[in-house]
């Protein structure tokens, strides 16, 4: 009734009401009355007719799964996720790298980390405030890159790693390259300022030990610090429901 109303239906003159069948006439007169009422038709006006035709559809269009994987707009519980393109490692040894470390891990013990900070040229405050924190980090690999990200009340920070090749990353808006290996079940990163005035190099070694835990040796000049990472159940994205 209401999408009557809004094509204006309200402004049609009313229908003229069927002519009064007279019982007095003859039965052959009467049927002949009968036929002629009832082919009878009353057509809407035009505008109408063309108005219903002109009207959007309103039913929602469910995307289909090809929609999804190549990331057009969908109505999703967690969009930049879901879209995102799931490579499969591309090596043997990046697939060793996803099955080894692939996942979300939380640190649960370390040693003292502001030392490691202060060596590093990391401030007061912020090496301070990052001491006291339990970080989790996520780490997958995709294609020929490895990607890590680091989640605390105190900041996030992203990186980007490829083997044997070395790659530019930001960190706290400082230029770093950073260069990884992999050997022996240890994946091996050497990070190397490109602002000037600081020659200092630092090294991460990643690895996992004999409780299951993610280990991350941290190196910077003659200071050492030891990470260690319990793994958390992956997160499930659904799927979105059907419109």
């Amino acid at each position: 009734m209401e999408d009557l109303l809004g094509l204006g239906l309200d402004s049609v003159s009313p229908v003229t009401a069927a002519p009064q069948v007279n019982t007095n006439l003859a039965p052959s007169q009467t049927e002949s009355l009968k036929e002629t009422s009832a082919a009878t038709t009353v057509e809407p006006p035009s505008s109408v007719a063309t108005e219903t035709l002109s009207q959007p559809q309103t039913t929602p269009a469910t995307a289909s799964p090809t929609d999804i994987t190549a990331g057009k707009t969908a109505t999703k519980p967690n969009s930049e996720m879901f879209t995102l393109k799931q490579e499969e490692p591309s090596t043997e040894v990046l697939k060793e790298i996803q099955a080894k470390f692939g996942g979300r891990w939380k640190l649960v013990r370390s040693d003292p980390y502001a030392e490691y900070l202060k060596a590093a040229g990391v401030g007061l405050l912020t090496r301070t405030l990052a001491g006291n924190s339990l970080p989790e980090q996520v780490f997958s690999v995709r294609g020929d890159q490895i990607y890590v990200s680091f989640h605390s009340t105190l900041h996030n920070q992203n990186y980007v790693y490829q083997l044997e090749t070395a790659v530019e990353n930001l960190v706290e808006k400082s230029r770093q390259s950073v260069f990884a290996s992999y050997k022996d079940g240890k994946l091996i990163l050497l990070l190397t300022s490109l602002e000037e005035g600081w020659n200092k190099t630092q090294g991460v070694e990643r690895f996992i030990n004999d409780l299951g835990e993610h280990v991350m040796i941290h190196t910077c000049g003659n200071v050492v610090c030891r990470r260690y990472f319990t793994r958390l159940p992956d997160l499930v994205t659904l799927p979105p429901l059907a419109q």
